[in-house]
Order: structure tokens, then sequence, then C-alpha cells
């Protein structure tokens, strides 16, 4: 049986100068240590540069792609002299009185305008990861504590009433030596509790 041949295609935007094309490995990133074996896995990921004059060819094939080259590179252009809020709404305008994105961006400007002005990074997100475990933690140390404390609290319950109940008997007559074999507990226990 064939199956359809996978192809993985990256599209970058980012701020850093890329080549239009390059083709990464997933090998690279393996730690680096001597292999007894040849590696079992391997994925092969072409990288696409798809910001503004970068691929003129793909650009001019799609129209969705040149436009979001265009509306991040204006957000960019903008965010020189402006905040990042006003700098993507002030390219949003922009965009949309060029007809540049107009469908998407009228109607998803409020996400468009929370997508890039919410900034996030690996710190930011460890740093919740780690607050809602340790949530988690505590609430699970919460209802440990309450079952541990039900578990002793019944136990000094039941000691409790051994106690009294050792008591009761030694002062109705039973010696230690009854006490002991008529209710199987420990001989020094009794004296203890007994005070002997």
């Amino acid at each position: 049986m064939e199956i359809p041949r996978p192809e993985f295609i990256v599209l970058y935007n980012g701020e850093k100068d890329r080549p239009e094309m390059e083709i990464l490995k997933l090998s690279d990133l393996f730690a680096k240590y001597d292999m007894e074996y040849p590696i079992n896995l391997e994925l092969t990921v072409r990288v696409y540069n798809i910001n503004k004059g970068r691929n003129a060819e793909i650009a001019r094939r799609c129209a969705i792609l040149n436009g979001y080259a265009v509306f991040t590179a204006k957000v960019r252009e903008y965010r020189e002299a402006m905040s990042l809020e006003q700098a993507v709404d002030r390219a949003t305008e922009e965009c949309i009185r060029k007809y540049i994105l107009v469908d998407y961006l009228q109607t998803h400007r409020k996400a468009v305008r929370n997508m890039l002005t919410t900034e996030w990074n690996l710190e930011d997100a460890l740093r919740v990861r780690g607050e809602e475990a340790e949530r988690r933690g505590e609430k699970r140390g919460r209802l440990e504590g309450k079952l541990e404390g039900k578990l002793e609290g019944k136990l000094e319950g039941e000691q409790e009433a051994t106690r009294k109940f050792v008591n009761q008997m030694y002062q109705g007559g039973f010696t230690v030596e009854q006490i002991v074999k008529g209710f199987g507990l420990p001989e020094q226990e009794v004296k203890n509790i007994l005070g002997l």
C-alpha cells in the first residue's frame, strides 16, 4: 500500500535576515553525543522567507501571502515611530484602504490586533505553566491534607476510645491480664494507658 508523500513547509516572516529558502533537519536539534546506531528518524522541512521583497514568485502567485507580507512590513515600519498598538491599527487602516487583505482585516480586525499586540515568549509560557502546576499542587496538597487529617483524626479517635475503654474496664474491676487477653491489646499499651 502506498501513502501520499508528505511535504513539510514553514513560512517564515520573522525579523531576522534569512535566505529566501532553506532546508532544516530535525536531526540538527538532536542531543550531540556519540550514537551507537544511526539516526532512525529524520524530518526535512523547507523554510520559505515570505517577508516583503522575498520570494517574489510566491508573492505573485498567492495574493494572501503577499498581502500578509505587506501588512507585516507596514506594522514594522510604523512601529519605529509609534506604539505597537498604534502601528497595528495604522497598518490595518492602510491595508484596507489599498484593498490588501480587506475581507480578513475588516472581519477579524480585533483578533489581528490582539494577536499582534499580545507578546508571547517562552519565559512567560514557562512561568504561567509553573503557576498552574503550583495551583494544581496546592489543590492536591489540600485534598491530601484533608484525607490525611481525616485518617489521623480517625486514628486519634480510635486511640481515645481505646483509652476510655481500658480505663472503664480497669475501674470496673478487670485486671491488666484480663484486658490484654480479652481484647487482644498489647500488655505494655494497656499499662501505658493506665499509667502503670
